[in-house]
């Protein structure tokens, strides 16, 4: 993307995308690394582009359209590529069989060299034209800042789905709605209340603290009354300890000589 040239293609960094004329089957193809730029052969090649190149591996392997490959020898850094070509017409659209004819060769160099425009040196094949001209139509590569902001969004958008995953399963759980903070972070068998009367937990929830504790209070008494247990001596002065309304008529119907809710209630 943003190339002038189409044979050596350079959009993921650390990668070059080589073209050859061959549809399927071998073709010679040489690597070169000189230390500084070497003498153009006009002559010798039909097609010849330059493009950047940099490498942050300790191994740079060419690799086989069916992969496989073997490591170039090529150290970490900043590189000039010039690829040479070589009878790319000829072989186009040929499935060459081993021991049949070369139709098409190919030379790749490298030298250190800072990271400068892509060029073409020589064009001559029509194959060649071919993939300039769609190069040479696609758009520009992103920024690093478009590249950043697109990494952003994307992790905003995984969080988000993360998030949404989150809170349908905690509605599964919370009889079809999501819990305040205070309900979620409570102890005791919540789980086992919204089991039974999920719209009842969420309306205590609701409620304010006088209420809440209101309702406490007539569990406790409640509870005990259903159990036997209000007039065990203990448990009963608990009990009228529990209950700071005791000695007034409060809104359970209790009257200032009862420690217990009416029955009924």
């Amino acid at each position: 993307m943003g190339q002038r040239e189409g044979l050596c293609g350079t959009a993921v960094p650390g990668y070059l995308h080589l073209s050859t004329g061959m549809h399927t089957g071998s073709v010679p193809f040489t690597v070169e690394l000189h230390e500084s730029e070497s003498a153009l052969d006009v002559d010798g090649w039909e097609d010849i582009v330059e493009t950047p190149f940099s490498t942050a591996s300790e191994k740079t392997r060419l690799i086989e359209w069916g992969g496989g490959g073997r490591d170039r020898g090529l150290p970490p850094g900043a590189y000039r590529a010039r690829y040479h070509c070589r009878g790319m017409d000829k072989a186009d659209g040929v499935v060459r069989s081993a021991g049949e004819p070369v139709l098409d060769e190919y030379l790749l160099q490298f030298w250190v060299a800072p990271l400068e425009r892509d060029r073409v040196v020589k064009e001559t094949s029509g194959s060649a034209a071919y993939w300039h001209r769609f190069a040479s139509k696609l758009p520009p590569p992103p920024t690093p800042e478009e590249l950043a902001e697109a990494k952003r969004l994307a992790r905003e958008k995984a969080e988000q789905e993360e998030r949404e995953l989150t809170e349908r399963a905690e509605k599964r759980k919370r009889g079809g709605r999501l819990p305040s903070d205070r309900l979620r972070n409570v102890g005791g068998n919540v789980a086992g209340m919204v089991e039974l009367d999920a719209a009842l937990v969420h309306a205590i929830n609701e409620a304010g603290p006088d209420a809440q504790r209101a309702m406490a209070r007539w569990a406790a008494h409640r509870s005990c009354d259903m159990a036997g247990l209000s007039n065990v001596d203990w448990i009963a002065r608990g009990l009228t300890e529990l209950d700071p309304f005791r000695r007034t008529r409060s809104p359970w119907g209790r009257c200032g000589s009862c420690t217990r809710p009416r029955r009924g209630m």
